[in-house]
């Protein structure tokens, strides 16, 4: 009877076994295809922002794959290395004459494959028209013929988080802006504190210079920082307001 028993309780171990070792693999292949997805999201960000890019799949298909740690591994370089393109490319300063060097030995057990961009940097729209950098006054129109109203367009859109790149400039205004520049009638800026953290979102005021008055109205916003670079910051209106043609202005810092 005890020997029986003894069967069964190694029986019932190395079914549990098992198992675990099924659902950690199937873990292990649920990150690698999450890591695969932010790689292929980044890569989509460098094309729809003009930037010069590497042929992604050519790089995957040159690399000698073998186990689900090891392709993670690769992911996750890939991962960095367009990753930092991609800021580079919005800072102006990117240079594409190198190429990554990828390890495809076994990652060791301590080794840490870092922060990856928050999903709302990833999906941000970007404001890259010239006319959000005239603080002139000169009645400047977007191309439609009339002036911008960006509040009840963001609310229209749902909210997007959005950043300054470009013709743009590369930031939100931080000072009063004269009115009937920016594309609009009465313009949007910001001086509040902007935040050092990545990832984190913040909460700060947007003014507006209208009727003659710097900050005449006052409207609640968020701004995130989507890396350690100096102004890769993403901004969203959160306030209800969405009458009267407001319009974000940008600066280059």
């Amino acid at each position: 009877m005890s020997q029986c028993i003894i069967i069964s309780l190694l029986s019932t171990v190395l079914l549990l076994s098992s198992v675990e070792a099924s659902l950690f693999s199937a873990s292990a292949h649920r990150e690698l295809e999450q890591m695969k997805i932010r790689v292929d999201m980044v890569h989509d960000k460098l094309i729809s922002e003009s930037c010069p890019e590497p042929d992604l799949q050519r790089t995957r298909r040159r690399l000698d794959h073998s186990t689900v740690a090891v392709d993670f591994e690769i992911e996750t370089q890939l991962y960095r290395y367009l990753t930092h393109l991609l800021i580079q490319c919005r800072n102006n300063k990117v240079d594409f004459s190198t190429t990554p060097v990828i390890s495809t030995t076994e990652p060791t057990p301590t080794s840490t494959t870092g922060s990856p961009l928050p999903p709302e940097c990833l999906t941000a729209i970007n404001l890259s028209e010239s006319w959000r950098l005239d603080h002139s006054g000169s009645r400047l129109q977007p191309v439609n013929g009339d002036y911008k109203m960006d509040p009840r367009d963001m609310i229209a859109a749902g909210r997007p988080w959005f950043r300054f790149i470009g013709n743009a400039g590369n930031k939100l205004a931080d000072f009063c802006v004269p009115m009937m520049s920016c594309g609009t009638v009465a313009t949007l800026w910001s001086n509040s504190t902007m935040p050092s953290s990545v990832g984190v979102v913040s909460q700060i005021t947007i003014y507006s210079h209208n009727a003659g008055i710097c900050g005449l109205n006052s409207f609640r916003g968020s701004v995130m920082r989507c890396s350690t670079a100096a102004n890769d910051l993403i901004y969203r209106y959160d306030d209800e307001n969405r009458h009267g043609r407001y319009g974000f202005c940008g600066m280059n810092a």
